[in-house]
């Protein structure tokens, strides 16, 4: 890794264009880390010898490493999803809003270190997540921006991957100006498309496509969507915005924290005569439901632990669908043969039980064989240090905190059952 950030830092830069600073510290062959603010939002550019290494910014960072890691494993036999979740919830803890501890970037090189992925692959993954953290910092208007510059010295332990700034910086300007030619009806990558049934798509559609994007499009944003079917989320986008233009596909706000980034803007007068018309619907064509077709069509069994009904009745709900078949336990000392019984691909497991406690009930899971690799999320209202290390060392997946909604609830499920 790069070494701690020195404590000089250079003078703070305003109302500069966003892409002007990262040019200048490429062609001026500087080292540092180049930290770009707006509004609640910080971007991070690490640069050596005036090649980029890296680019982050602190809108849920461990999810947008997730995404990518999610369409690495389709690239590369050595990862598997379940090698991605377990290293993830190895380092958790670590994520942060302050970047300087780069978790994303550590669990790179832990992969790289461990052999689950190649130089080739972690350079791939690297320039993905850059590219997507570039477009987004090209969307901030210049007076609203403010920059800093912190010198550092290069570290030969860093992972060795680089960057031509000006080759990144060209595929993002042609991303960004592809994004904007679907405004007004596509204004963020984050938004979140429902699917409706209308007119237009009764014609356009075949029955079995109605059904599966029904299935598919129930919250999750473009990014998303893209991550789950192994597609780049522009061209996911340009596929869908037929049926967005005439309102089959309706798109919702982001959700938080997603909310925080800039959104596109309409293309000047003189870029939207350059600009290609979105396809024509491709869903019949290709394979645009890919692989993730036949697992929206699985049957998966979950589990629920909690004393309070109330609990239980609202995750019953919210996963209501006929993907899943919920099992819900309100008495803890029961639940341990009962989960036997059941056999379940998901186990939600609350913490504050009487009798038999979530972490107690999650350890013992965790000691038969049938559990080794069953995801056992705890739900708490406690996430402090003490809480992740109990959690950890009861041998939980994961955890969610009290309250959720039914998207954050959805994410999780699909995160660990696709």
């Amino acid at each position: 890794m790069m070494s701690q950030m020195p404590n000089s830092q250079s003078q703070v830069h305003q109302n500069s264009y966003p892409a002007q600073m990262l040019q200048q510290l490429s062609e001026s062959k500087t080292s540092g880390l180049l930290k770009a603010s707006c509004q609640s939002v910080d971007w991070y550019f690490y640069f050596d010898i005036g090649q980029l290494i890296f680019a982050n910014n602190t809108v849920a960072p461990g999810d947008r490493l997730d995404r990518h890691l999610r369409r690495l494993t389709h690239e590369t036999e050595t990862l598997t999803r379940q090698i991605c979740l377990e290293t993830e919830a190895n380092f958790k803890s670590n994520f942060c809003t302050n970047l300087f501890e780069r978790s994303d970037y550590q669990i790179i090189a832990y992969l790289i270190k461990n052999k689950f992925i190649k130089l080739a692959d972690a350079a791939t993954l690297l320039r993905r997540i850059s590219i997507e953290v570039i477009e987004s910092y090209l969307l901030v208007a210049s007076e609203q921006i403010t920059q800093e510059f912190i010198p550092q010295k290069s570290d030969s332990s860093r992972i060795p991957c680089q960057f031509d700034l000006n080759n990144l910086l060209e595929e993002s300007h042609k991303r960004v100006k592809r994004w904007k030619s679907m405004t007004p009806y596509i204004l963020t990558p984050d938004q979140r498309p429902y699917f409706v049934n209308n007119t237009y798509a009764q014609q356009n559609l075949q029955l079995k496509h109605q059904q599966k994007l029904s299935k598919l499009l129930r919250g999750f944003s473009f990014r998303h969507i893209g991550a789950l079917l192994n597609q780049d989320e522009l061209a996911l986008a340009v596929r869908l915005y037929p049926l967005i233009k005439n309102q089959a596909i309706l798109l919702r706000e982001p959700q938080h924290p997603f909310e925080q980034l800039p959104k596109f803007s309409a293309p000047a007068a003189e870029e939207i005569t350059q600009q290609p018309a979105p396809e024509q619907i491709e869903i019949d064509k290709n394979t645009f439901i890919g692989q993730y077709a036949e697992t929206i069509q699985k049957h998966w069994k979950i589990v629920c632990v909690d004393d309070s009904q109330t609990i239980l009745n609202e995750i019953s709900r919210y996963l209501g669908t006929e993907e899943f078949e919920v099992h819900t336990i309100n008495e803890s000392v029961k639940a341990l043969m009962q989960i036997m019984t059941i056999k379940p691909d998901l186990v939600l497991l609350d913490v504050g039980m009487p009798g038999l406690d979530g972490y107690q009930l999650c350890s013992l899971l965790r000691k038969s064989p049938l559990f080794k690799t069953t995801p056992l999320v705890m739900v708490t209202a406690n996430t402090g240090i003490i809480d992740r290390a109990k959690a950890r060392l009861a041998g939980a997946t994961d955890y969610m905190t009290k309250p959720f909604n039914q998207m954050e609830l959805l994410k999780m499920v699909f995160r660990y059952l696709t």
